[in-house]
């Protein structure tokens, strides 16, 4: 198994506010968003709290949790005495030797208190484990909201971005459409090029209304993460675009990856000489030794899927060590008063209120001597259930190490696509400034015009896919550590 370096540690940055979110979650009741309507302006923060206060999944293994604590006691209650009430009464054909009538009654208080008991020991340990079992099991259902409330948040952001870029592109092909029937007036221009803007136009509609659909579809998922049914909420986000370059631990990578494109666009040419090879020996540092063992590190120390097959490790445990308990004897103290004080002698009573009492005791001892290596047998299959966990967990180790450097290569791809989309964009924008001019005077023609149109409209939607990519990967880093549980450690930073 891989060891981190003893200098990985994992702090809190700008996603400290989300960490938090988790404990301010039972603090924040749903009346105080939905009622102040602030579901119409909805910020990222409001929708988390929102999400964990309703989530079901939530509450299912919130009152498993409350379940095992009470098994838990119930365990803890076998130790102490137990006392029990034992009263019966007869009346008999003939009279009857003791009372010298025909009515017997026999009464007594029993009180046992186990002295050792290797059932009652495990059974104690287990069922500790079992509590911290299902809250491990609580805390992975926390953080899979919080990245899915994350995720269909910006991915409705992502439709508002998209519908704006098809607003764009109906408007370029209209105003295309207009100069080219101004021109056709004066005799300038043919039908053809007119008639040609017009069906561009009516695609790009087509596009537009298509962005329209996704997002209502994106808006019924957002309300049904956040705990109500579709169509329930009249929702309306805070914010209308990615905020990646305000994520201190994202805007420092793109900024480094960006040194490719730096300097060079005022010159026509934004690659530097070596590209691609230049921005794949950047991308290849984006993520430093130290940081990939500082996040593999995080995710064994907090990913709750891990650690619930670690405690299921230990659970197999103690079952082994149950089975070897079984060799142990069970010894019972035991205090009786009443007619019948112990199991060789009874004293019956003529009626119930002249039963005369007496006090016992004594202590019962239970120790199976053989059973023909069943004992044997059994502790050998707990072993082997062990053994069993055991390999599930290491397997559990192998998936974290690669779901986190999976998150990393998304994150690594994102902000390279982000960063070159980013410079087509301009590249793009220039290029149509350049192309106006050029068709005003006959320089290209209309198909020309329309080709670089597309190609901006491409460059657009590449880098709104890119942000959405790259913030999706950076929740999902977070997701795949287990780091929004880290609330529970006194940090700052979160060195990304």
């Amino acid at each position: 198994m891989r060891k981190s370096p003893s200098y990985a540690s994992v702090s809190f940055g700008w996603v400290s506010m989300k960490i938090v979110s988790i404990i301010t979650a039972i603090l924040f009741p749903i009346s105080a968003y939905a009622g102040n309507c602030c579901l119409h302006s909805l910020t990222l923060e409001s929708a988390e709290r929102i999400a964990l206060e309703n989530n079901n999944d939530i509450k299912t293994l919130q009152q498993l949790v409350a379940k095992a604590q009470q098994g838990r006691l119930e365990a803890v209650s076998k130790w102490f005495p137990e006392v029990v009430l034992i009263s019966s009464g007869y009346k008999t054909e003939k009279i009857q030797t003791f009372t010298g009538t025909h009515s017997a009654f026999l009464s007594q208080f029993n009180v046992t208190q186990a002295l050792l008991s290797t059932e009652r020991y495990f059974n104690l340990r287990i069922s500790s484990l079992v509590v911290k079992q299902l809250r491990l099991l609580l805390d992975a259902i926390i953080i899979d909201v919080m990245y899915d409330i994350r995720q269909a948040y910006y991915r409705v952001i992502l439709d508002y971005q998209d519908i704006a870029t098809a607003k764009t592109n109906i408007d370029l092909f209209m105003d295309l459409a207009e100069k080219e029937q101004t021109k056709y007036k004066i005799g300038t221009s043919i039908l053809l090029n007119v008639n040609q803007s017009t069906v561009r136009i009516a695609n790009a509609t087509k596009a537009y209304y298509q962005a329209i659909k996704e997002l209502k579809v994106d808006l019924d998922y957002l309300t049904q993460v956040l705990g109500y049914d579709p169509g329930t909420l009249d929702l309306e986000l805070a914010e209308r675009t990615i905020p990646i370059m305000n994520i201190p631990e994202i805007a420092s990578k793109v900024n480094r990856i960006d040194e490719v494109f730096r300097d060079r666009f005022q010159n026509g040419f934004i690659f530097k000489e070596g590209y691609p090879y230049t921005q794949e020996k950047l991308m290849r540092s984006v993520f430093t030794a130290q940081e990939i063992a500082c996040w593999e590190n995080t995710a064994l120390t907090f990913r709750p899927t891990l650690r619930s097959k670690a405690t299921d490790v230990k659970i197999a445990a103690e079952f082994v060590g149950s089975k070897w308990g079984e060799f142990l004897p069970e010894v019972n103290l035991e205090m009786n008063y009443g007619g019948y004080p112990t199991n060789m002698l009874d004293n019956p009573s003529s009626n119930f209120l002249n039963q005369k009492f007496d006090w016992a005791v004594g202590y019962r001892v239970n120790w199976l001597l053989w059973d023909s290596l069943g004992r044997d047998h059994r502790i050998k299959q707990a072993m082997h259930e062990k053994c069993a966990k055991q390999f599930e967990y290491m397997k559990g180790v192998q998936m974290a190490y690669a779901d986190v450097r999976r998150q990393m290569f998304d994150i690594e791809e994102s902000i390279a696509n982000f960063v070159t989309a980013k410079s087509n964009v301009k590249l793009a924008e220039q290029t149509l400034e350049l192309a106006q001019s050029s068709l005003e005077i006959g320089y290209i023609n209309v198909f020309d015009y329309q080709i670089i149109i597309d190609s901006l409209i491409q460059a657009m939607n590449t880098q709104n896919e890119a942000q959405f990519d790259l913030i999706r990967g950076y929740y999902g880093l977070i997701h795949a550590s287990g780091a929004d549980l880290m609330y529970t450690h006194k940090t700052s930073r979160f060195d990304f």
